[in-house]
């Protein structure tokens, strides 16, 4: 019996390319009767077949591009989700998610312990799939909140997104993701014909063997000060200028109160560690005041968590290290 947790979100909440996504976790067996299938079909107008026995009738075919469709068990109940050209390559989410349980159990993570987050746009043409690894596999950086390894996967059916893979951190009190390493790189692939799914396993154990350093790694980020000269001219002009000026004020506030907040005046000229702010919400594990690189990172990354489309989350979170490095995040 399936009993993954699904939360289907309100249209103004979380989108991906602006169509509303449906998110389940559980464990893998649960999350895996979640995920739909598709097919290809020639891209035309069809007419519903008179019998069972019958094939549908396809008018105005174009010869340069297939529909993919969702399949259903009912056969005349398949739902369109995109357009593709012959030559891409139709990778099934089922493909990607049992080549990623494989590569998992090929490491030695013990799969029963593993949570996995699945997000679907609404029609499931797109899809994320983040595995979290068990206690065994995180570290505490030193700030009495634990860090723990984390596999995503990304793909989609309607070529409107490409396959890639990440090893990044996710932290448990705040449900955030940290890519502040670069070295924790992902793997990029587009729909071509010969694409096939790359071996997930490597990337897993590279990270898996990663966790010393990146502990040590993370601490020194702890010990590197941050002074409030610094932070401002760092929010003032580097993050105001890649993620805007509400998001390097909301920053500033968090970094300063350990409160996320919005513009108490939208049309305020000053620049965004000068702006009135009214505060909104704590934001879990967020110190009252960030004096350290560690601290400023969270609330990036804390930041990039509450974009409402998660393939902007996913966006924001890879520029975290060039953004830190501009501040004193630690060298490598």
């Amino acid at each position: 019996m399936n009993t993954s947790t699904e939360t289907r979100l309100k249209p103004q909440e979380f989108r991906w390319l602006g169509e509303p996504v449906v998110q389940h976790h559980g464990t893998y067996d649960q999350v895996a009767e979640e995920i739909p299938y598709f097919g290809r079909r020639a891209f035309g107008l069809y007419t519903a077949p008179a019998a069972e026995d019958e094939l549908p009738f396809v008018m105005g075919e174009n010869p340069y591009y297939d529909e993919v469709i969702r399949l259903h068990e009912v056969p005349d109940q398949v739902v369109p989700v995109g357009i593709v050209s012959k030559s891409y390559k139709l990778i099934q989410h089922r493909e990607l998610f049992e080549n990623a349980v494989r590569a998992l159990d090929e490491a030695k993570v013990p799969l029963s312990k593993v949570s996995v987050f699945l997000t679907l746009t609404r029609f499931g043409g797109r899809m994320a799939l983040r595995f979290v690894l068990p206690e065994a596999f995180g570290i505490d950086p030193g700030d009495s909140y634990p860090l723990r390894l984390r596999l995503e996967c990304f793909n989609s059916v309607d070529g409107s997104t490409r396959l890639s893979f990440l090893m990044s951190w996710y932290r448990l009190i705040c449900s955030n993701g940290l890519a502040a390493r670069a070295t924790l790189a992902d793997e990029t692939m587009i729909h071509t014909e010969g694409a096939e799914v790359p071996d997930i396993r490597a990337l897993i154990i590279a990270g898996i063997e990663s966790i010393a350093d990146e502990n040590v790694y993370f601490g020194r980020a702890i010990t590197t000060r941050v002074d409030d000269a610094m932070l401002r001219g760092w929010i003032d002009g580097e993050l105001k200028k890649r993620w805007g000026a509400l998001a390097a004020a909301r920053t500033y506030l968090i970094c300063q109160t350990g409160f996320d907040g919005v513009f108490s005046d939208p049309f305020d000229k000053q620049p965004p560690s000068q702006k009135g702010m009214r505060r909104t919400e704590r934001v879990p594990g967020a110190p009252a005041k960030a004096e350290n690189a560690y601290a400023v990172a969270q609330a990036l990354s804390w930041i990039a968590g509450q974009r409402l489309d998660v393939q902007e989350q996913t966006q924001y979170m890879r520029e975290m290290p060039q953004l830190m490095q501009a501040l004193s995040w630690p060298a490598a």
